[in-house]
């Protein structure tokens, strides 16, 4: 979201007396943590000071939200200094809102890593010997085995479309590492059990790896294609020597 979205979304909701809205948000590890970085301890506790006046006016109060506050009070000093201690002071913190939502997050993002690792180690066997890169590189031509213009048509127009889905396939890997990487931007990685920190770092060395393998193929198709359409134009192979 935009860096205004954790000043704004809370006033607003304050506001409006949303007050459901307004747990979801303020009462979510993962949307503190962003609103610690953009504008540090004293303006969460500011929101929840906010809050509580609001509910204490309709005769309404939140122990949730307690809970959130008194863990921000407690610990302000460590999370003004630096947010990415959020996760790891929330899963041994006393108050029990604040607990089980932390460990509701390392859950998540353990089974979430369980997940991908298994999809990666299936993808990598389903290659086997073959390139990572979805381009499967045919019998080199000579100069003189050049491919009529047709088939040459076809066959530019079958590369094209491969480099698309490599290029696609190169984005949505980079995108899975963005936001495993953000694990330990975050400080969370630390607080996974030792068994998904294992695989989170081989996913995160795979996956370099085969972004790696991906782009070179897809630069060594590209230059080749260069080669043989500079060769048609230029009617290379239709000299004499």
């Amino acid at each position: 979201p935009e860096p205004k979205t954790f000043t704004l979304l809370p006033d607003k909701l304050a506001v409006a007396k949303d007050w459901d809205s307004f747990k979801l948000v303020m009462c979510d590890l993962r949307f503190l943590w962003r609103k610690l970085q953009v504008h540090g301890a004293v303006e969460v506790v500011r929101a929840y000071q906010v809050s509580q006046l609001g509910l204490q006016a309709t005769g309404f109060v939140s122990e949730r939200l307690l809970h959130y506050e008194e863990f921000v009070m407690k610990h302000f000093r460590l999370l003004q200094k630096n947010p990415n201690n959020i996760f790891s002071l929330a899963v041994v913190a006393k108050q029990e809102y604040v607990r089980s939502n932390a460990l509701e997050i390392v859950q998540h993002y353990e089974q979430l890593i369980s997940h991908w690792h298994n999809k990666l180690k299936s993808s990598h066997r389903d290659h086997g010997s073959r390139p990572l890169s979805p381009f499967h590189h045919g019998p080199r031509h000579t100069l003189s085995e050049t491919p009529s213009a047709s088939s040459g048509a076809a066959a530019n127009t079958s590369n094209s479309q491969q480099r698309a889905a490599s290029t696609m396939q190169i984005m949505q890997l980079v995108n899975l590492k963005g936001k495993l990487s953000s694990l330990h931007e975050c400080g969370l990685s630390a607080c996974l059990a030792e068994a998904a920190q294992t695989e989170l770092k081989r996913m995160l060395e795979t996956l370099v790896q085969r972004i790696q393998s991906l782009r070179s193929n897809l630069v060594e198709k590209g230059l080749k294609n260069f080669e043989d359409e500079t060769r048609t134009v230029l009617d290379i192979d239709g000299c004499d020597d």
